[in-house]
């Protein structure tokens, strides 16, 4: 091996270690079950290919979390695909659909399960990014691909549709006031 090779290798294994759980995480909480370990291993493949092409830390996180994004909605159409399939075949499907994991990725507050499955699809990926993934705008803006500004106002958009769906009115259980004031755009982001 030479030295340059060694040096790639010995970097991969370090991305490796600190991102892996990270990685993990990210896609269990979008696919499910059945299907996480081989769109994290295809994540890592490609990072392994394009290791030259991963920035350095702290957005090393963030360029992963954008492949898994990419790979993970490459996952979800052929989920698709095969449930239709299933369908057709009539067959018992035992995988149980990522909308049905949520409320268990949320917690017992089928509210905001409720209202996070009314909102678009890249309100709710925003929306994740910053509260589960805890990233910050910067690393948001290299997952999505756009700008920390532009980040910024899909945030401040987002939040006021999810806060929309949580009022009241909408009869959404977990709506009362006690829930929203913890919902509120302050507690979403860390410090940012």
């Amino acid at each position: 091996m030479t030295s340059e090779q060694v040096d790639a290798s010995s970097r991969f294994r370090e991305m490796f270690d600190a991102h892996y759980p990270s990685v993990w995480s990210y896609c269990r909480r979008r696919l499910p079950a059945a299907d996480v370990d081989d769109t994290v291993a295809e994540v890592f493949t490609v990072a392994w290919r394009r290791l030259e092409a991963i920035p350095a830390e702290p957005l090393t996180r963030a360029w992963l979390l954008r492949t898994a994004y990419h790979v993970g909605g490459h996952a979800l159409r052929w989920i698709g695909r095969r449930s239709r399939l299933q369908d057709v075949a009539g067959a018992d499907r035992s995988v149980a659909p990522p909308a049905d994991e949520l409320v268990g990725a949320i917690g017992s507050n089928r509210g905001l399960a409720d209202a996070m499955a009314r909102l678009s699809a890249d309100d709710r990926e925003l929306l994740r990014l910053i509260a589960w993934e805890e990233l910050t705008r910067d690393e948001i803006a290299t997952v999505l691909g756009c700008s920390a500004n532009a980040v910024a106002i899909r945030l401040h958009r987002a939040r006021r549709r999810l806060e929309h769906l949580l009022t009241p009115e909408t009869g959404l259980p977990g709506a009362d006031e006690s829930f929203r004031a913890t919902s509120q755009p302050a507690h979403l982001v860390r410090g940012d």
